[in-house]
């Protein structure tokens, strides 16, 4: 084999190796989804860094001026810790010392703790200015899906 045929066989193995992990991402990314109360006036798309902030509780308030309700799970439940450490970028303990650093010093609140996913699905209809999150990306009735860019 010529050495130029070889150099194209390890761009080609880079390149699929390269599709695979990023195949391999968006499969991660897609076992969960921030949705809101169909109600809220946000875009389709929300950067992930303004997701971060709202659901760090240092964002309060929607770009209209009315107070965001952030629901989440149990730290210890499944779809939270993938939900913190695959979209966020944040480990879920460093969200628990943040929330309890904001609650303790009296500068904040923690978000809303449901037990599960039908509670949430509930808690974001129910709540005209809420955010949350559930498996999947799929249409949820009186919810809208937010795309994390």
């Amino acid at each position: 084999m010529s050495q130029q045929t070889s150099m194209w066989w390890r761009v080609a193995r880079k390149l699929g190796l390269l599709g695979l992990g990023l195949t391999l991402v968006s499969d991660v990314a897609l076992g969960q989804g921030v949705y809101v109360n169909a109600k809220v006036r946000v875009p389709e798309h929300m950067a992930l860094g303004k997701l971060r902030s709202i659901f760090t509780m240092h964002q309060r308030q929607w770009d209209d001026g009315a107070t965001i309700k952030v629901f989440v799970l149990p730290d210890d439940h499944p779809l939270h810790r993938d939900f913190a450490r695959d979209l966020l970028k944040v480990f879920p303990y460093r969200l628990r010392q943040q929330w309890d650093r904001l609650t303790f010093s009296g500068t904040g609140t923690a978000p809303v703790t449901v037990s599960d996913l039908d509670e949430m699905r509930q808690a974001l209809r129910r709540e005209p200015n809420s955010i949350g999150y559930l498996e999947g990306e799929e249409a949820v009735a009186g919810l809208k899906h937010i795309v994390a860019e």
